[in-house]
């Protein structure tokens, strides 16, 4: 793999070019099939693969445009985008600087400084900035998780996102920089993580892991008056089948999400399968019929709800996260209740949304739980194969276009319809589709006639599953004779 920076003479991408050339393996600028972008000179982005595509940084060149675009797209900004020739401030708790490439945090580095100056990029890494671990506490967890949704969302394979903590404890996204200042720790960090990125290439093309599948759904318990059932009342925590962590009002003991965790599977067709036997174990622990199983985006109100779908196998890289957008996040998005959804993702499922797990692969966070009936559930886990399977040849991101972006989070179906059937178009070329078309016809089927899953429905009874039989048990008399039948 030849990897070539593509730049104008700036002074961090010539760093960044003599750093490579002592790590890497000597190479001809004629032979790259790998280009890492740094500014939008140099014309038109090469044949091959371009980190930070040109109409990416383009959209982050401009700060303004950014905080603008950030603000639309949901993720908190300041309120007010400063005009450059007033030069103000806001009062921040402390800084971040996160620098984050192919959908990976590289660093967490947090100032106690307060002041924030809204009028300058915010490039460099200044000495009062001290390095802390990603997980060193809850903020900076969820400082490098903002990182990532924010240069996700511009489209950005790296950059250096900055993020203030307001008195409140609330974070904002301050800048994303697609040039940053490279220098010492930065200059290692970038220079480094591009050396894995190659050597991760190379072993893509010399070997192939099997990839496989795996999944945690969430569904929830309703009485017959339709009101919540708390899932820990049937449902141990741990387990095949158990309680997701989110509490009711508070209460650690109150757990109103249940959650099946099926064996995984490098087939999808199979990990359907164990969804089943995961669903009738879930039927044993809770066998009442005057209570309702049901899923979706938000079946219960107040409580969103998600299907997450587990990769092992494969590196979680910002290409695959968008093709897993694009060939998952949008049919699905699709098919969900365009109401719930809508409110969904204003907390959870937005694009690109991942956890790495202790296991080593990743989950994908995005869509809603697709657990409302087999037919879906098969579908949506094919649709995932083939993406992960090709995602090199499935390079389209339609998110890159801001008001489709828009239109995600509004379940504006006017808008992403067609994008959804251009698509299509192109994944029926991929040669893993005819293997799953009949699997995969549910999705176009239901789009094509604005279908969507009915949240209202007892999946026990889209999922076939029969009621548990009641088990006889023995009971002897005082006087030692006879056998009664006990119901429980």
């Amino acid at each position: 793999m030849q990897v070539q920076v593509l730049h104008t003479g700036q002074a961090s991408a010539q760093r960044l070019e003599r750093r490579l050339s002592k790590l890497l393996e000597p190479w001809d600028s004629s032979q790259a099939n790998v280009y890492i972008r740094w500014g939008t000179g140099g014309g038109p982005d090469p044949a091959g693969t371009v980190l930070n595509r040109r109409e990416a940084v383009q959209r982050a060149t401009d700060r303004d445009r950014v905080l603008s675009l950030l603000n639309r797209f949901g993720v908190r900004t300041p309120a007010r985008l400063w005009d450059s020739e007033a030069p103000r401030r806001m009062a921040a708790v402390r800084q971040y600087r996160i620098p984050v490439f192919d959908h990976a945090v590289l660093a967490c580095f947090r100032s106690e400084d307060r002041r924030v100056w809204l009028n300058r990029r915010l490039t460099r890494l200044r000495d009062d900035y001290v390095e802390v671990p990603e997980d060193a506490d809850r903020e900076s967890m969820r400082a490098c998780r903002l990182a990532l949704r924010a240069s996700h969302a511009l489209g950005l394979d790296f950059a250096l996102v900055s993020i203030g903590v307001s008195p409140k404890n609330r974070l904002y996204v301050l800048d994303v920089s697609p040039t940053p200042v490279l220098h010492g720790r930065l200059l290692d960090l970038f220079s480094e993580a591009v050396s894995r990125y190659v050597a991760r290439g190379k072993d893509n093309t010399s070997k192939s892991a099997a990839l496989v599948l795996g999944a945690d759904l969430e569904f929830m318990l309703q009485g017959q008056s339709g009101r919540l059932v708390l899932a820990s009342r049937y449902f141990p925590r741990k387990g095949e089948v158990g309680c997701d962590d989110r509490t009711f009002r508070g209460d650690p003991g109150r757990l109103p999400l249940a959650e099946i965790r099926p064996a995984a599977s490098s087939s999808p067709l199979r990990l359907v399968g164990h969804i089943r036997e995961a669903l009738l174990e879930a039927a044993r622990l809770c066998p009442s019929r005057k209570i309702k199983w049901v899923a979706g985006s938000m079946p219960v109100p107040g409580f969103p709800i998600g299907g997450h779908i587990h990769f092992t196998g494969i590196h979680a890289g910002s290409r695959l996260v968008r093709a897993l957008d694009t060939y998952v996040g949008l049919p699905v998005a699709l098919m969900e209740d365009p109401e719930t959804a809508r409110i969904r993702r204003q907390k959870y499922g937005f694009l690109g949304d991942i956890r790495h797990k202790s296991h080593g692969g990743f989950e994908y966070r995005t869509p809603g739980s697709w657990l409302v009936s087999p037919e879906i559930a098969t579908a949506v886990l094919c649709l995932a194969h083939i993406a992960a399977e090709h995602y090199r040849d499935l390079d389209d991101w339609p998110f890159g276009d801001p008001e489709v972006q828009i239109a995600f989070y509004r379940s504006d179906r006017s808008v992403l319809k067609p994008v959804f059937e251009a698509i299509w178009k192109r994944l029926t070329r991929i040669p893993l589709y005819e293997v799953y078309e009949d699997h995969l016809s549910v999705i176009p089927w239901m789009i094509g006639r604005d279908l969507t899953w009915d949240e209202s429905a007892d999946i026990r009874e889209t999922w076939d599953i029969p009621a548990p039989r009641r088990r006889a048990r023995t009971a002897r008399s005082g006087s030692g004779a006879g056998t009664a039948a006990a119901r429980r």
